[in-house]
């Protein structure tokens, strides 16, 4: 009796010392918080608690408008405008443009393709507002159109931006969604547009599936992407299997 007595004492002691550091532990992290948030105010950093988000700004202005939420969006893309004609200096102004279209446009993802779309055609967007709208929509985490997008961004945008817009498209879906990008690629017609999504797709795979990655780069074209995939998968082969790294750098010809 007397050592179970002793024995839950002794428990008792453990679990109170390891609850004192563990609220020392929380103490600290609060200081520390507070003291980043102080520190980002003396550098006038904006927090997003210090404006609302363009999301947010949409549903709000939906609610005002009724159901019409592509006039909601209309009314915040104006806003983004007139905000970016009182900042004075133009590498600030881009750096805000990109985050706040960016936002617009990972909010226009969730509306569905055609929707969005049918505000993307109505809106005049000018080339750099179209680059950072289309760049938010292939970071938007939201992939669910991701072939509809990509399609529209090569058949409808000029190359210089519609090339890294659909890069990032296919790698991150291929990331979300790897099943369903594959067999989408497989149905796709030879020629630029699928070298581009194959090679986009085969890139992120390579990190996880390298032998689905080599297949896939075996039916590009001979080139740089090619080439690229293929040392991806060489460089990260297992240390421990030497015989096999060797035997796949002699048969693609790396040295």
């Amino acid at each position: 009796m007397k050592m179970s007595l002793m024995f839950s004492i002794l428990l008792i002691g453990i679990f109170a010392v390891l609850g004192w550091k563990n609220h020392g532990r929380l103490e600290e992290a609060k200081r520390t918080r507070s003291q980043l948030v102080k520190k980002a105010a003396e550098l006038s950093i904006p927090s997003y608690g210090e404006r609302p988000r363009v999301t947010k700004r949409v549903r709000e202005e939906s609610v005002s408008f009724g159901v019409n939420a592509d006039e909601a969006r209309t009314k915040v893309l104006k806003e983004i405008r007139d905000s970016l004609n009182s900042v004075g200096d133009r590498e600030t102004a881009r750096k805000i443009q990109k985050e706040r279209f960016r936002e617009l446009a990972r909010e226009s993802t969730y509306m569905g393709f055609n929707a969005a779309m049918r505000w993307v055609e109505s809106s005049s967007l000018s080339p750099d507002e179209m680059g950072d709208f289309v760049a938010g929509v292939a970071h938007s985490g939201n992939y669910k159109d991701a072939a509809e997008w990509v399609q529209w961004m090569n058949a409808s945008l000029p190359a210089d931006v519609a090339k890294p817009a659909i890069r990032d498209m296919v790698s991150n879906w291929s990331r979300n969604d790897y099943r369903a990008a594959g067999k989408w690629l497989a149905g796709l017609a030879e020629g630029d547009f699928r070298n581009l999504t194959v090679s986009a797709f085969a890139k992120e795979v390579s990190n996880y599936a390298p032998d689905a990655a080599v297949q896939w780069a075996k039916t590009l074209p001979p080139g740089p992407d090619r080439d690229e995939i293929i040392h991806r998968v060489y460089i990260r082969w297992p240390e421990e299997d030497p015989k096999g790294r060797a035997a796949f750098a002699q048969e693609h010809g790396i040295r």
